[in-house]
């Protein structure tokens, strides 16, 4: 099976992640980067990152194979939006702007559609696994 994102995007969106973890500010008022809990979360996620990235340069895009990275990318995906949900704080809630054309948007740039993403990998991580499931019973 053919990767889903080309193997650079989720590694722009991890630097994009440590980007704003450097000036969003944590419970304490310092910058989240700063709190040592965040830092180690950033920090088993990147490993996660270079380690998939290492694991499709070698993959031969067998059909389980290849399902499987797109299910890890996904899972990879899902860490980086719960962080991202935790940087954005109270601004995180769900983009509901196509609701309301009356509201003005509220918080930083990187926060709006934060919750929805995060919610769209997670069912999309539930659907691969799904079809892996049904790959591997069949076979």
């Amino acid at each position: 099976m053919k990767q889903t994102q080309p193997p650079d995007l989720l590694r722009r969106q991890f630097e994009r992640l440590r980007g704003i973890a450097r000036t969003a500010p944590g419970d304490d008022g310092a910058a989240l980067l700063d709190n040592a809990r965040f830092r180690r979360k950033l920090t088993d996620l990147e490993l996660d990152v270079m380690a998939l990235e290492a694991t499709e340069m070698r993959a031969d895009g067998a059909p389980p194979l290849g399902l499987m990275i797109s299910i890890r990318t996904q899972e990879i995906r899902q860490r980086l939006g719960e962080l991202a949900l935790q940087a954005a704080g109270p601004y995180a809630a769900p983009d509901l702007s196509a609701a309301s054309h009356n509201e003005a948007a509220v918080g930083p740039d990187f926060a709006r559609g934060a919750a929805n993403s995060y919610f769209a990998s997670v069912t999309s991580t539930e659907t691969k696994r799904d079809n892996l499931a049904t790959q591997l019973l069949d076979a």
